[in-house]
């Protein structure tokens, strides 16, 4: 997790949900993350899925989803991100993920981005794997993102894709993006020259999230606080008792704080 020590900076700036690729695991991501956090001001909480670096169990479609759940609901519990805009963030398998939590979670979110995900995972089997495509009914893991799109409707969605995906035909994202069913806004940005793993060092790439987090995101920020404001005004009781989560601000020389440990899931 990377926040600002200062609880309310940290409060004052959305907070991504960081749901990586199919290889490697959160560690590897760390300098993604670290682009969102010290360019675009934006908190950052990741995962290792189980089964992905030191992450006990093994990975399939239920424990995926229970994972990302998971993480969503330790951050609606946490004193100072549960007050931020949330973005789901996804890349490869880890769209498909943000796609599904998304989906069943819509008015905990104020935005998506997705990059170099497919429809489902039948779907894409026929591409990375030819001589399986007459089996691909046995497939026991779906991913159904081309259902689960079409019923994100109320967040902004920010589709970014690599001309030169080479595992991921780009025309999956395009027919997501076409899908999608979002009444407020939907954004595509492609890349000539982005292959399936490097889409996200190409020219452009952050600048684009930027101007989706500027013009899509931050100006929901308002609406967000009225919610805030009319929920307080219905508590008529505050437990003294429960229990808060704490939160690491002894190291004053550091921008940010990491917490969690370092872990892996496949699918």
């Amino acid at each position: 997790m990377m926040i600002s020590e200062d609880p309310k900076e940290a409060s004052d700036v959305p907070t991504i949900l960081y749901f990586h690729a199919n290889a490697g695991n959160m560690g590897h991501r760390l300098p993604i993350a670290k682009v969102f956090h010290e360019r675009h001001r934006c908190n950052v909480v990741m995962l290792s899925y189980r089964g992905y670096g030191l992450s006990e169990g093994k990975p399939n479609e239920k424990g995926l989803r229970i994972d990302a759940q998971t993480l969503l609901d330790y951050v609606q519990a946490h004193p100072i991100l549960k007050k931020t805009l949330l973005i789901a963030y996804g890349q490869s398998i880890g769209g498909a993920v943000a796609i599904d939590l998304v989906s069943r979670n819509e008015d905990c979110f104020s935005g998506l981005i997705v990059e170099n995900t497919f429809l489902s995972v039948p779907k894409l089997i026929p591409h990375v794997l030819p001589v399986l495509k007459h089996f691909t009914f046995l497939c026991h893991q779906h991913w159904p993102s081309e259902n689960s799109v079409k019923k994100i409707q109320k967040t902004p969605v920010l589709f970014l894709s690599g001309a030169c995906d080479e595992l991921v035909p780009p025309h999956h994202m395009r027919r997501l993006f076409d899908q999608c069913s979002s009444r407020v806004s939907k954004d595509w940005v492609q890349f000539p020259h982005g292959m399936h793993n490097d889409t996200c060092m190409q020219t452009g790439y952050f600048t684009a999230i930027g101007n989706f987090l500027k013009g899509r995101v931050l100006p929901r920020k308002s609406m967000l606080l009225r919610q805030q404001e009319q929920n307080g005004s219905n508590k008529t009781m505050v437990s003294s008792s429960s229990p808060e989560m704490k939160i690491n601000t002894n190291h004053k020389k550091k921008k940010y704080v990491l917490q969690g440990r370092r872990k892996s899931t496949n699918w």
